[in-house]
């Protein structure tokens, strides 16, 4: 205190006289004298996270302040004098307080008791900055003189300069020399999107560095984009400094004068601008992991220059982008999809598409919200249900429609396609018959599905969603509750992992700043839900529908894979599920904003978008085969009651072979000929000959959905 306060004294005997005089100033700068606090550290400056794919490529920032720190040796030179020239001309010389420039202030400041006027050399502002905050007042300037001379103390001169060119603040949401740089000052590139990068250091004009110093003062008011008139005037300012100071010669500021302003105006905040960043984001902010509190994770995620690692392939992600962009091409005007491929071994997530611009919605159709109806391609739920609980892919039940079932009040429903009949589980999947699993799923169990369902990876409880205890409807297994792409994918990749659910994983890896791992999920175990035995007999099932059934010959020419159609009431939504041993994915599309009819059936568009990306997705991976399903899943057959589940009376004897010679021995529904064992199913798949009552109005009612082809 001693040192500092023969300092001030040197400044004379104007600032003595004032101290004296000012009674109110003088006894704050008093109290100050007690302050007795030292350097230890000037703290962590915030640093954005930066957001990588797969193989290690940036595809985003995250964060409050978009700031790059450099070391002083990439600044150059002309920078580092346009700034001491500007803010600080006796940098390289003072002990961190400039008497003469304190002494001017001190006189404005203390005769109004408050702080009015600036006169902080360099190591100042960045104690300001980075120790004592921005609140004016003489008590915090007095510390501020004491700081920083003991900062100039214990710190060089370069490493003072350095720390404050990475703190200062110059507008537009860029902080620090080196992102204001890149954000400010654009260069053409042939190799850069669009063809142009951000600028690095060392390629800054004069004119560009004597803008950046004339910046610091008052970022907002000479903002070059929003006020280029303050700008010139600022820069011509700086440029003039540089010359008094012999940095630049009259010519150089001449020619810098003529320098044009930047124009490309960057965003003033540090937000997403992909579905992936945005994705991230979302679940670190979540994250224990990352603090124990939302706010300790959002200083973290936001502040705290974290690399990121996503999940996303760089290989797929395109091919997903365009296999939605080309299947809409025949769509009706207004109507998008949506995409998610995973990985059914370790649940990362491998592509997600929707077909509209994220900077445009800012809402994502894979992954966000609710969710919308997802028709007969939900069907999985119920057939991973029934199989779990020991029933047999030559089992047998009614698909005759319309049809109800007790306990359920009026509801009923009817299948989307003529065609009904005593039918095994095998051509009830292959065609899709919404009778069939209806009464498959109110005999084991409407309740064990729903259970099953949240188990295989839907969310319950979800924002805008029906709540679970309005689940338990008639044509819950026809797709009638809300879900989103990313959690049918999910469920289809537990089918395709063996029984082995892992939720769904988009971020793989979170690096922290001080270069140590936070988390890494690689080789993260998964929850087994389906016994092997069971989701291998699924698998096989379920190539049904793209063998013989709702989606004959689409599938993936090949490769092993299964595959379910789906489709909404009136062709509201529709969609498509399915996948190979190493990559599931499914497909959703529809008017994203209303329910309006024209989506078609499963095997159409969303058929064909899945296709178009599975099969140059899986072109490079193996050959694998789904293992061969156990005993039980070809045990005999017995007859399925919508009421009881399965029972113990055999099922009906395959009907006659057709006259015809048939590829694939898909039998026809049975007819109606055969007056034998149908007394058991009749009484409780339907009441009378007459059609049931149709449901009656409710509240929120789910629609009736089909599985069309």
């Amino acid at each position: 205190m001693t040192r500092v306060a023969a300092i001030i004294v040197v400044g004379g005997l104007t600032l003595g006289v004032c101290l004296a005089a000012l009674i109110p100033g003088a006894r704050q700068i008093a109290l100050a004298h007690h302050y007795s606090s030292t350097v230890r550290s000037l703290g962590e400056l915030s640093s954005p996270t930066t957001v990588y794919d797969a193989n290690g490529s940036q595809i985003g920032k995250l964060g409050v302040q978009d700031r790059e720190p450099a070391e002083l040796a990439e600044v150059p030179q002309i920078l580092i004098n346009a700034v001491i020239a500007t803010e600080d001309k006796t940098f390289w010389k003072n002990p961190g307080i400039d008497v003469a420039g304190v002494s001017r202030a001190f006189v404005d400041n203390l005769t109004e008791g408050k702080i009015s006027q600036g006169g902080s050399t360099i190591t100042q502002q960045l104690v300001k900055n980075r120790i004592l905050g921005n609140k004016q007042d003489l008590q915090r300037k007095a510390k501020e003189l004491i700081l920083a001379y003991r900062l100039n103390d214990k710190y060089s001169k370069r490493e003072i300069l350095k720390q404050y060119l990475n703190t200062v603040y110059f507008g537009q949401g860029s902080y620090g020399v080196k992102a204001t740089a890149r954000r400010f000052f654009l260069t053409p590139d042939p190799s850069a999107p669009y063809g142009v990068r951000g600028k690095a250091l060392n390629e800054l004009t004069v004119g560009e560095a004597a803008l950046l110093a004339g910046l610091i003062q008052n970022p907002e008011g000479d903002n070059p984009f929003v006020r280029p008139d303050r700008a010139v005037t600022r820069r011509a300012e700086v440029l003039k400094g540089m010359v008094d100071q012999h940095y630049i010669t009259q010519d150089q500021a001449n020619q810098a004068t003529q320098e044009p302003m930047p124009t490309v105006k960057p965003s003033a905040e540090l937000r997403p601008d992909n579905a992936w960043a945005e994705k991230a984001q979302e679940v670190l902010l979540t994250d224990p992991r990352l603090g124990a509190t939302p706010q300790e994770r959002r200083d973290k995620v936001l502040q705290g220059g974290l690399k990121v690692y996503t999940t996303e392939d760089p290989n797929l992600q395109p091919m997903a982008d365009d296999a939605v962009a080309n299947g809409l091409r025949g769509a009706k005007a207004g109507f998008g999809a949506a995409l998610v491929a995973m990985d059914p071994k370790t649940g990362y997530v491998k592509a997600m598409a929707d077909n509209r611009p994220f900077n445009q919605s800012k809402f994502n159709l894979a992954t966000d919200g609710a969710g919308r109806q997802v028709g007969s391609s939900f069907k999985v739920t119920t057939l991973a249900t029934i199989l779990a609980n020991g029933y047999s892919r030559n089992d047998q039940v009614d698909g005759t429609d319309p049809c109800s079932v007790p306990g359920f009040g009026r509801e009923s429903t009817s299948n989307a396609e003529p065609g009904s009949g005593v039918m095994t589980v095998d051509q009830a999947t292959a065609d899709s018959v919404n009778c069939a699993f209806v009464r498959m799923s109110t005999g084991v169990g409407v309740d064990k599905v729903i259970d099953l369902a949240q188990k295989m990876g839907m969310r319950p409880n979800v924002a805008g969603r029906q709540p679970v205890n309005e689940w338990k409807v008639l044509t819950f297994t026809l797709g009638v509750i809300s879900i989103t792409p990313v959690e049918m994918a999910n469920i289809g990749a537990t089918i395709g992992g063996g029984g082995v659910h892992h939720d769904p994983i988009f971020v793989s890896k979170v690096v922290g700043a001080d270069g140590k791992v936070v988390f890494d999920e690689t080789g993260r175990p998964g929850t087994r839900v389906l016994d092997p035995d069971v989701a291998n007999c699924e698998v096989s099932i379920l190539h049904g529908p793209i063998d013989t059934g709702t989606a004959a010959g689409k599938g993936i020419p090949g490769k092993d894979a299964f595959g379910k159609t789906g489709t909404n009431d009136n062709q509201i939504s529709s969609a498509f599920l399915g996948g190979t041993p190493d990559l599931v994915s499914f497909v959703w599309h529809g008017n994203p904003d209303v329910d309006q009819p024209g989506a078609g059936f499963g095997a159409g568009i969303p058929n064909t978008i899945w296709r178009d990306f599975m099969i140059p997705a899986t072109q490079n991976m193996p050959d694998n085969a789904f293992p061969t399903p156990g005993p039980n899943c070809d045990a005999p057959g017995r007859f399925i009651d919508p009421v009881q589940g399965r029972t113990d009376k055999p099922a009906l004897p395959p009907p006659p072979p057709s006259t015809a010679p048939a590829p694939t021995p898909a039998p026809a529904p049975a007819p109606a000929p055969a007056p034998t064992p149908a007394p058991t199913p009749a009484p409780t798949s339907a009441p009378g000959p007459t059609a049931p009552a149709v449901t009656p109005p409710r509240s929120n009612p789910p629609a009736g959905g089909g599985g069309g082809n």
